[in-house]
């Protein structure tokens, strides 16, 4: 009888964190129950290393068979005599490459794929935040309007076409769709992760509390104009992390107005209905049922924007922390 696998590949911005460190820090006591979290392909608590060996980087380069050799060989090592089932995590599996490379790796097992699927206005907020602590010298023109028109021309943010592009490799019968949305989550997300993949703990799961907080409208946009400037990446780096470690910068600002939010979720709703339909068995077509936009109103002038005095404020208190 071939191993389960069950490959957790994002989205990004739901939580992923969690679900990975709950994994790495129990890997005795998941492997004890029949659950093994492989060491093999991870970069610390997540399947980094795994995810680029495969082809699920920036770059154009394929992947480097021999290395892919090792790391399989590494893999029967690891799982010899172990006869349950296997998880994977890497939210980078969501790049749009080729998965001929993960369909020979993991030919010898039986692939079940897990991804987690956010409201997309709420994704868009959250993953252009990060973008702007990441991403050096950005693409994209000045705001989150801009960088969201960017981004869906790179076709980033089709959650059908990853669905249905994992589920024509590995059947849409071995794919978990969770829409994301907290009233799905009465126990946490970690609890409803290890129920999906058929674990029951016999002792409590705690959710880790994550030290991630949402930057405010102001430090967002102190983060568009510091990534533009020529400044070297190390000094860069220096002000994202003071930036997002500084709780006066931290806010739950929303980012998108109620008309915005309303028109994202039209240009999306045939996609929910499909995906609901096709990988939910939801004759309703409904994805998320999280639909009440007015409580992410604006609580901010986004016509307001950041002075030189409190750019000025912002390096001044940089510097006064070095």
């Amino acid at each position: 009888m071939l191993n389960k696998i069950y490959l957790h590949i994002g989205m990004n911005k739901t939580g992923s964190t969690s679900i990975q460190n709950y994994l790495a820090s129990n890997f005795e006591y998941l492997k004890n129950k029949g659950f093994l979290y492989p060491r093999t392909g991870r970069a610390k608590h997540a399947h980094f290393g795994l995810s680029t060996a495969l082809g699920f980087h920036n770059q154009k380069e394929q992947p480097d068979e021999n290395q892919l050799q090792a790391l399989k060989e590494k893999l029967l090592s690891e799982v010899h005599d172990f006869e349950g089932s296997l998880i994977f995590s890497s939210e980078n599996f969501i790049k749009n490459k080729t998965l001929n490379y993960v369909e020979q790796f993991f030919r010898d097992y039986d692939v079940y794929i897990i991804i987690y699927l956010r409201r997309h206005d709420l994704w868009w907020e959250s993953s252009y935040s990060q973008a702007l602590k990441m991403v050096n010298n950005p693409p994209w023109d000045e705001g989150i309007e801009n960088y969201i028109n960017f981004s869906k021309n790179r076709g980033i943010g089709n959650y059908r076409s990853i669905v249905d592009r994992w589920a024509k490799v590995f059947g849409s019968e071995k794919i978990i769709v969770k829409p994301f949305e907290q009233s799905n989550f009465p126990n946490g997300l970690v609890n409803d992760f290890v129920k999906s993949i058929g674990f029951v703990p016999d002792k409590t799961v705690s959710e880790p509390v994550l030290l991630n907080s949402s930057l405010s409208y102001r430090a967002l946009q102190f983060l568009e104009i510091l990534q533009r400037l020529d400044v070297s990446a190390k000094e860069k780096n220096n002000l994202v992390n003071f930036v997002s470690k500084n709780k006066a910068m931290s806010s739950k600002d929303s980012l998108l107005s109620i008309e915005q939010r309303t028109e994202i979720y039209k240009d999306n709703i045939e996609d929910y209905e499909y995906i609901a339909k096709k990988y939910l068995n939801r004759k309703s077509g409904v994805l998320f049922n999280d639909l009440n936009f007015e409580k992410y109103e604006c609580n901010h002038d986004h016509q307001k924007v950041i002075t030189r005095s409190e750019i000025c404020e912002i390096f001044l208190d940089y510097i006064k922390n070095c």
